[in-house]
């Protein structure tokens, strides 16, 4: 095999493995907008504006 193939692998594994053992990312805190939530007169569970001009209803089963 060519030495330089050698070479080129040897530099992709140390980089490889100089990226893996780098310095983790701190995560950052970031502000969740508030959402409203509650329930409606007829008593249905809302999540954001209840007054909308569209609204999507999910139905689900659990069995």
């Amino acid at each position: 095999m060519n030495p330089k193939r050698f070479l080129y692998l040897g530099l992709l594994i140390a980089a490889l493995i100089l990226v893996a053992c780098g310095p983790n990312p701190t995560p950052t805190a970031t502000a969740v907008p508030a959402v409203p939530m509650g329930f409606t007169k007829e008593g249905a569970p809302y999540r954001g504006n209840p007054d909308a001009p569209v609204t999507l209803v999910e139905y689900s089963e659990f069995q």
